[in-house]
């Protein structure tokens, strides 16, 4: 236990960012629960399933490539930005074809999926949502290389201030526009968090363009 003051520093910080950045995500559901009611989270969740389901791959990298990066950061930092910024460009790559295929189809992916009719208000929500995944396909990178790079204390404030916006945003326009506002906001807060991690990890950036 001589370095547990160490560790626990470490450990906190992905502590708060891991329960932040889950809220981050259902928050948006939660509020529409409380605001509004079950059709409104049932319409909501109907595209938030399609969506969590394309976001299975960017996790599944991400997972895959945080214990490599993590240690040529420490061995050799060239590599490190070469292979964040490849990662970078597969990520976006794979997720503009999604999120175009959800864009363009939105209303024949919710017919097949759900009852004809019964979910025809979720179509202009789904197409929302393909711009937030083309969003986290294309910033995830950034966000690992803060990660990589021991600078997760930057992530988790990120994190922390796109919660609390997403929350204020979230009941002003939830109220106004139902499950549509609460998809703006999740669009426009994945934007911000997402620029942010972008100029906190401005050094690697550079060497990326």
């Amino acid at each position: 236990f001589s370095e547990w003051k160490t560790t626990w520093r470490h450990v906190w910080v992905f502590g708060v960012h891991y329960i932040f950045g889950n809220l981050f995500f259902t928050l948006d559901t939660i509020l529409l629960a409380f605001l509004l009611g079950d059709t409104e989270v049932g319409t909501y969740q109907s595209v938030f399933k399609i969506v969590v389901l394309a976001l299975i791959i960017p996790d599944i990298i991400i997972n895959t490539m945080m214990p490599v990066l993590s240690r040529l950061h420490r061995e050799n930092e060239a590599r490190w930005n070469s292979l964040g910024r490849l990662l970078n460009k597969t990520l976006f790559l794979l997720g503009l074809p999604i999120s175009m295929i959800l864009f363009v189809y939105a209303e024949q992916i919710i017919t097949i999926l759900y009852v004809s009719g019964m979910f025809a208000e979720a179509v202009p929500i789904l197409r929302l949502f393909a711009f937030i995944v083309l969003v986290r396909f294309s910033v995830e990178a950034f966000a690992l290389m803060l990660t990589t790079s021991r600078r997760q204390l930057v992530r988790m404030w990120i994190v922390l201030a796109g919660t609390v916006l997403n929350l204020g945003m979230n009941m002003y326009f939830i109220p106004k526009f139902g499950p549509y506002g609460a998809a703006l906001v999740s669009l426009a807060t994945n934007i911000i968090v997402g620029l942010g991690y972008i100029v906190a990890a401005r050094k690697a950036l550079v060497q990326w363009m």
